[in-house]
């Protein structure tokens, strides 16, 4: 069997998935809310100022 784990095939099709995930991860790294949409986008946000006032801003300090 050609995909047996640790395989060539297998490992073609792993470092593959690796490559896309990075091509992702470029193109949005800078622009999340076109990875979220708008709708998502907010509901992050919503959550970071959730989280900053629960955490007295420790993700601002952190950043």
């Amino acid at each position: 069997n050609n995909t047996v784990r640790g395989g060539v095939d297998w490992m073609r099709k792993l470092a593959f998935r690796y490559r896309r995930i990075k091509d992702i991860f470029n193109t949005y790294r800078m622009d999340t809310q076109t990875l979220l949409g708008q709708q998502k986008y907010e509901e992050l946000l919503q959550l970071r100022l959730d989280i900053e006032s629960y955490t007295g801003s420790w993700l601002t300090l952190a950043s």
